[in-house]
């Protein structure tokens, strides 16, 4: 390469380097610690208040990602927020505690709006409860990943414009789990009823126990569970859709379409076909199980 065309390509780079930095872009959450580790700060915040008389509980934390789980204390409720950023956003980085009757409202924010330079915001709050059921709890975010693990609750909420949704050993009656651009995944969970749905991502339930309706746009389903007691509904528009059981269903009407895919079952005793659209009874047909994949294959299989 001449003098001539190292100084141009040198240029671009120059340039290129000075839009990011001009456009004051601002890094979140991610794989990107060990990254943009360098020029921040650590960030450590942390607020408490009485768990006596608080059965709901409401989070918001924007593009944070919130972590909820049980707490050493039995009568306080703990909130953290932990991580790095820019030293200029230090201050901007907001942890708040607000009651309001029975509900606790956990509030996290972090105002960094626009601002030359290479910026950086990566924190995560989390939220220790005292080991006992809580009537409701909500959690939103814009973007950030939500964790759930170790909870019992009457209803669970959660919501994420874009990102993960992970539960692990979560009891609740009515769970909804709800994310635009991410993942669903769940381990030894269980609910009345639990309602997951992504815009864009696979669901995967493991060892899980209720009434189950699971819907993607873009992406696969899989729940396992020890035997097919409860009703399902699983619909995928463009992915596979399984369902794994230890025991062959024993009374239950399984209803199956694909539109360019195959269907697959392990437990043959069922009464009808294995076509791309049909049902299949065994037993007295009493849990009804609706299975759907506009584009992928839909299988009923021993786990």
């Amino acid at each position: 390469m001449n003098r001539s065309m190292r100084n141009v390509v040198l240029l671009g780079l120059i340039l290129l380097l000075g839009g990011l930095i001009g456009a004051g872009v601002t890094f979140g959450q991610g794989d990107r610690d060990s990254l943009f580790k360098f020029g921040t700060e650590e960030v450590s915040l942390r607020k408490e208040a009485p768990a006596e008389g608080v059965s709901r509980l409401r989070a918001e934390a924007g593009s944070m990602d919130i972590e909820i789980v049980p707490g050493a204390s039995r009568d306080k409720i703990v909130a953290s927020i932990t991580g790095r950023a820019s030293k200029k956003f230090l201050e901007r980085i907001e942890l708040d505690l607000e009651p309001d009757g029975d509900e606790l409202l956990v509030k996290g924010g972090e105002d960094t709006g626009f601002s030359f330079g290479l910026n950086i915001v990566n924190v995560t709050m989390r939220i220790e409860l005292p080991q006992r059921k809580f009537e409701e709890l909500q959690a939103d975010l814009g973007s950030g990943d939500l964790d759930a693990d170790g909870i019992e609750v009457g209803k669970l909420t959660l919501k994420t414009g874009s990102g993960d949704i992970d539960l692990s050993s979560v009891q609740g009656g009515t769970i909804s789990l709800r994310t635009g651009s991410g993942s669903i995944d769940g381990e030894q969970v269980r609910a009345e009823e639990l309602t997951a749905k992504a815009s864009s991502g696979d669901i995967s339930l493991e060892d899980v126990g209720g009434a189950l309706v699971l819907d993607t746009g873009s992406g696969s389903i899989r729940a396992e569970m020890d035997r097919l007691e409860q009703p399902v509904t699983a619909s995928s528009g463009s992915g596979n859709v399984t369902i794994a059981t230890q025991f062959a269903p024993e009374s239950a009407t399984v209803q199956y379409s694909t539109g360019s895919g195959r269907f697959r079952t392990d437990w043959s005793a069922g009464k009808g076909s294995e076509d791309s659209s049909a049902t299949l009874v065994y037993g007295d047909g009493e849990v009804r199980v609706k299975l759907r994949a506009g584009s992928g294959n839909i299988s009923l299989r021993e786990k």
